[in-house]
């Protein structure tokens, strides 16, 4: 499994219409909005065999606690597949763990809605 950042609206649109489970934090345009209140934010795309099979967008938060990366009801798989949602965790997990260091988050938070 392999990941790399999403530049492209259609592209994350075009997949978000073949997933069931997802909600508008996971949108592009939730994406936008966080660049206009300031907050850095990145989209990730999880391929396998050259084909698009997840998403999730990473947005950077600040709080009183520290700062910290957060993925809102993401990752998004198109499938109920329980192997393919563990690689993407694994693969997001540890993405997230040099992300954090290169950003000096203090903690990461992955909230999923998956069933």
């Amino acid at each position: 499994m392999k990941i790399k950042e999403l530049i492209s609206k259609q592209q994350w649109e075009y997949f978000l219409l073949t997933c069931s489970e997802k909600t508008f934090l996971q949108s592009w345009n939730w994406g936008q909005f966080q660049i206009s209140m300031n907050k850095k934010i990145w989209r990730f795309g999880f391929f396998e065999n050259n084909n698009l099979v997840g998403v999730a967008l990473v947005i950077k938060m600040t709080a009183r606690r520290g700062s910290f990366l957060l993925v809102p009801h993401g990752p998004v798989v198109p499938l109920k597949h329980e192997i393919l949602k563990a690689f993407i965790l694994k693969t997001l997990h540890d993405a997230l763990l040099d992300l954090a260091k290169k950003e000096s988050a203090d903690f990461i938070r992955i909230s999923p809605i998956w069933e």
